[in-house]
């Protein structure tokens, strides 16, 4: 009679720890993209989130890509994996100096970058809502030109 009372606690158990992690589990989806570059060196390519869009240099995932030689133009694709739905924007940059950074002149930017553009290119002030774009299946996103 015992044995029947255990084994009913443990499959009690089991189902409803099933039916929590169920509940709890969260849909991710990919997103795939291309930038389009015409120099070489090392390409920076951020994932950000508007949170993380404050800090530069960072993201909620990043790549770094190493870019040998090119000729003209040529399209490098990436993905990012495993996103939450959520609000989301790419930017990037391609290092030609291989310092790890976007270097500046006066008032714009002395390398090639570019951003998940709603619209066209802004220069000036930008803001997430700029570039940004909703992630709630698999994305695939219009050409980056880094430039």
């Amino acid at each position: 009679m015992k044995s029947k009372k255990y084994m009913f606690v443990i499959l009690l158990i089991i189902l409803l720890t099933g039916k929590a992690v169920k509940g709890y589990s969260q849909d991710t989806f990919t997103i795939k993209g291309n930038c389009e570059i015409s120099e070489a060196g090392t390409l920076y390519i951020f994932l950000v989130d508007e949170l993380g869009s404050k800090k530069p240099m960072t993201g909620i995932q990043e790549l770094t890509i190493e870019i040998d030689s090119c000729n003209n133009q040529k399209l490098i694709e990436f993905y990012f994996r495993d996103i939450p739905k959520g609000k989301y924007g790419i930017r990037c940059f391609l290092d030609m100096n291989g310092n790890g950074k976007l270097d500046f002149k006066l008032f714009s930017a002395r390398e090639p970058w570019g951003m998940s553009w709603k619209n066209k290119r802004k220069s000036g002030i930008l803001s997430f809502s700029d570039y940004s774009f909703i992630v709630d299946s698999d994305t695939e996103l219009k050409t980056i030109k880094v430039e």
